[in-house]
């Protein structure tokens, strides 16, 4: 195949995985709301609906390069037809337009602040070059390391043969269902530098969504929330992070469908209904991305009920009761059919479960101590891997115990925040319901890997930033 058109091809491929489907539904609705908002939730809406799309074409025996190619096109007709009035819009008014926005946001971050404030907003905004530093300097790599070969991209790869992939334990099938649609455009599976390119955006829109909070609510505490979230994701996902784990995409996921709350703010019922709908969806993407997301499907009511009161103020008791269990009949609309299949596979013998190996066995019936002894070994490994030639190992013994000082200093840090954020009503609802009892959860049976906690990683980083900012307030008022 000519090289133009595999170009073609995977660049087409790419926007219907993370932008066209996705698109459609907020041009439909009237949702958009902003550049950067469009896209992140473009692109969380597009993966849930890609992952139904391949699953319906593989049970009807048609996920193929044709089908693809026409519902491909069938789409780029709807968002001609849906943007048209601002394609017709003059070239200069369109640039006119740019331009504002440019402008706002220049004000925005050039506007006067003291120099502690100017130093984590560079911080932040370093932060985000990095990661998409981290993004384009990716492009072009395949999967080559650990569970995204021999379970990822496996599964990928039986999507896109045109059947359901084996051997799945209960492991949900979002990402490789996903990259399988950019071996069906290109008609081959040893193509992997398009799929391979999507694994790095879901931790650069996950700050890029901190930054859209930023910008839309004037709250610091979300900008000082961005290097504390890339912080835990660069130190505790290890070289993880870029790779095909989906780890980070279901943080992203799951963050997601909390931004889309924040972002609606008090507005119009409807609209807040609306973006409670598309919360859920990516909600329901967080579960059928991993297993960690079901934790967040089983809060996500109570978040809309406590973040959107707008939607349920006017409800009354049963009618409150009556908009909440539709959420969760929603929800459970969305990811049951991937779990029930799995189950019943299990059920009949033809799968195994994952479950008592990964919360039990993997122990090798250690007790907490032993677990504990081997939480440090793993610190040590990571600790290793981000320091390189200056790891544990080569150091000297005060260099050992003044690094070790200070995470332990860190660490005091971030709980020290954590108590100060909770002075704000955001921060008390993500600590009571998402962070302890998930970190509870983690200790008891997944703590076999840091990798296992990242779900909450954006939801810390938006408490510690909180009570970061607050303690900087407190210190100048003095």
């Amino acid at each position: 195949m000519e090289r133009w058109i595999v170009l073609i091809l995977g660049i087409a491929s790419l926007l219907q995985i993370m932008f066209l489907p996705g698109l459609l539904v907020l041009l439909l609705t009237g949702t958009s709301g902003g550049v950067v908002r469009t896209t992140l939730v473009s692109f969380a809406l597009s993966m849930v609906i890609n992952f139904y799309l391949t699953a319906v074409l593989v049970s009807l025996g048609q996920f193929t390069s044709s089908s693809m190619y026409l519902i491909f096109a069938a789409e780029m007709l709807s968002l001609i037809f849906l943007a048209r009035v601002e394609l017709n819009r003059p070239l200069p008014a369109l640039i006119n337009a740019v331009r504002a926005r440019f402008r706002e946001h220049k004000n925005l971050i050039t506007c006067r602040y003291t120099k502690v404030e100017s130093a984590l907003a560079l911080l932040s905004l370093a932060t985000l070059e990095l990661f998409l530093y981290n993004y384009l300097s990716g492009l072009g790599s395949i999967f080559d390391h650990g569970d995204d070969v021999i379970s990822w991209n496996r599964w990928a790869v039986d999507w896109y043969k045109g059947y359901f992939p084996r051997m799945t334990w209960n492991y949900p099938q979002l990402l490789p269902a996903n990259w399988s649609i950019s071996y069906v455009f290109l008609n081959e599976s040893r193509l992997q530098f398009f799929a391979k390119s999507i694994c790095p955006v879901f931790s650069l829109f996950m700050v890029l969504a901190l930054y859209d909070l930023w910008v839309r609510k004037r709250d610091f505490s979300y900008l000082c929330a961005i290097p504390v979230t890339a912080a835990l994701c660069m130190a505790l996902t290890g070289g993880s992070m870029n790779k095909g784990y989906a780890d980070v995409p279901v943080a992203f996921m799951a963050f997601m469908s909390v931004y889309v709350l924040l972002a609606a703010g008090d507005g119009e019922v409807s609209d807040n209904n609306k973006s409670i709908v598309i919360g859920s969806i990516c909600c329901a993407g967080a579960a059928l991305t991993k297993q960690a997301g079901l934790y967040v499907v089983g809060i996500y009511p109570l978040l809309c009920y406590l973040l959107v009161k707008g939607s349920f103020r006017n409800a009354g008791s049963f009618g409150k009761a009556l908009k909440i269990a539709s959420i969760y009949l929603l929800l459970f609309v969305l990811t049951a059919p991937w779990y029930l299949y799995t189950a019943s596979k299990i059920a009949a013998g033809r799968e195994d479960s994952e479950i008592r190996y990964v919360t039990h066995d993997i122990y090798l019936g250690r007790s907490i101590w032993g677990r504990l002894i081997d939480f440090g070994a793993k610190i040590k490994v990571n600790m290793d891997a981000l320091l390189g030639s200056w790891s544990l190992q080569h150091m000297s013994g005060f260099a050992f115990v003044a690094v070790i000082a200070c995470l332990a200093v860190i660490c005091a840090l971030l709980v020290y925040f954590t108590l100060q954020s909770l002075h704000d009503t955001l921060c008390r609802y993500l600590v009571a319901l998402l962070v302890v009892p998930y970190f509870c959860l983690w200790i008891k049976y997944f703590s076999y890997d840091f990798r296992n906690l990242t779900l909450v990683f954006p939801f810390i980083g938006l408490v510690v930033g909180n009570g970061m900012y607050r303690r900087i307030k407190a210190c100048q008022s003095v």
